[in-house]
């Protein structure tokens, strides 16, 4: 469940999840995730305070949007390696309509773990993440210091 209200605006995202591990092995896993609910956003117009009294570009009155939604992703998984693909908002997959709230959002992200080393773990990873003309790169990287304790 999403809830969010921001100035005359508020969302609302309740989804039902399901996730399943297809294939689990030793050496490799592979999962798949999907969900599945309804999005509705109400917008008070009432409570926009333009610069200008009676702005014509906006809409004074309050209407509501209710609409299906869903999201589906899948995650491959090795002992060193993860690598997933992910969508939301599925259902405005093809609306290139600029104004829509929920647009669609696409998720891709790859790691190499190192989980051997008994003193310490490190990994790395980079990150994909596309809406409508804007995408952005992410990059992480982390270690891990294990103390083991002498016998």
């Amino acid at each position: 469940m999403v809830s969010d209200k921001t100035g005359a605006s508020q969302a609302l995202n309740p989804m039902f999840s399901y996730a399943y591990r297809i294939a689990n092995t030793q050496k490799w896993e592979l999962s798949m995730g999907l969900s599945g609910g309804t999005y509705s956003r109400i917008t008070d117009g009432s409570l926009f305070e333009a610069e200008t009294d009676h702005d014509p570009s906006f809409t004074y009155e309050q209407y509501r949007i209710l609409k299906p939604d869903a999201n589906a992703g899948v995650e491959f998984q090795t002992l060193y390696f993860v690598m997933c693909l992910s969508s939301t908002h599925l259902i405005s997959i093809f609306n290139t309509n600029p104004d829509l709230i929920n647009s669609n959002h696409r998720y891709s992200y790859f790691i190499y773990r190192n989980n051997q080393n008994i003193l310490f773990n490190y990994n790395f990873g980079f990150q994909i993440v596309n809406r409508q003309s804007l995408t952005i790169f992410e990059g992480n990287a982390g270690i891990r210091i294990k103390n083991q304790p002498a016998f």
